[in-house]
């Protein structure tokens, strides 16, 4: 070992010697440390990269299912507020033989009055009298309606047996686009085949559009460049990650459950790349910086031993 040692410091104290073999040396040393440390610093950036998508990730789906249960207990308190109503109570009470277009209407009186108490005007809550909800459970959720998806409560009126009387708000899935619109996000829900069978036939044909050939989309509703660019994503992958990004938009992906806990769809929730303040730019920029940095490091240690 030590004579190893000593014939390696020979030849070291030969190539300093030799000032044409030592600038070369000095030069294939630097180049090879700086691609080296370069695949290092990419290595270690783009994992940190991931893991931030991850929690990206993570945050989305906490952030939509909170949402959704923000939505879902409003529409519940507007169904519970119009079910407790005097005149509703009296005329489920009595014999009109016309009380499920009175009870109707009612309610339905209740949609302006709520949304200017909201300040809301995304607020789309549709009213129905429901006579006979066959039922045990409370309608409180997603829904899938032959019109297109709502958020649907039900405040119960009575229930004899298994049939339960009751008055169900619905409240359109367009006001949860709205609500990301304003944050500058992008949102939309793809139907499985299950559910699209529920639409309306012509309603399938004059607004929906097929992703992956097992999901469905409604451009009316949502985003149709954002849905479209949702659709060239390969599938397996895309579940498997629960997320993608591409030259034009990052989003995520969750499954979507109705009000009776069976699976719906996806939902996607994402936002555009070219957004100033996108989450990927700021990413973007981050490691940008980091590199230069970690870079600027790396050559100037390497031209101190020059």
């Amino acid at each position: 070992m030590f004579s190893f040692i000593k014939w390696f410091e020979a030849k070291w104290q030969e190539m300093k010697r030799n000032k044409g073999l030592w600038f070369s040396f000095l030069t294939v040393f630097s180049l090879l440390g700086i691609f080296v440390s370069l695949y290092f610093v990419n290595f270690l950036v783009s994992d940190v990269a991931k893991k931030t998508y991850e929690n990206q990730k993570k945050h989305y789906y906490l952030e939509s299912k909170a949402l959704l249960d923000s939505y879902t207990k409003n529409v519940l308190a507007v169904a519970t507020a119009v079910g407790l109503d005097t005149g509703i109570q009296m005329l489920f009470q009595s014999d009109d033989e016309n009380k499920t277009d009175k009870i109707t209407a009612i309610a339905a009186a209740y949609t302006q009055k709520f949304a200017q108490n909201l300040g809301d005007e995304d607020l789309f809550v549709h009213f129905t009298y429901r006579d006979k909800i066959v039922d045990t459970k409370l309608v409180n959720g997603l829904k899938v309606n032959p019109q297109g998806v709502t958020i649907t409560a039900a405040m119960p009126l009575s229930q004899k047996e298994n049939i339960r009387f009751g008055l169900e708000v619905d409240q359109d899935i367009v006001a949860l686009k709205r609500h990301y619109a304003k944050e500058h996000k992008e949102f939309a829900l793809l139907l499985d085949r299950g559910a699209f069978s529920l639409i309306d036939p012509q309603i399938r044909k004059e607004r929906y559009h097929t992703l992956f050939d097992t999901y469905y989309a409604d451009l009316k509703t949502f985003d149709a460049e954002f849905v479209k660019d949702v659709g060239k994503a390969e599938l397996k992958p895309l579940l498997k990650n629960g997320y993608n990004k591409d030259m034009h938009y990052f989003y995520t992906v969750k499954k979507a459950y109705g009000y009776d806990g069976q699976e719906i769809g996806l939902l996607v929730i994402g936002e555009k790349i070219s957004e100033k303040n996108s989450f990927v730019n700021l990413i973007k920029n981050l490691v940008n910086s980091v590199t230069i940095v970690a870079l600027g490091l790396i050559v100037s240690m390497i031209l101190f031993l020059f």
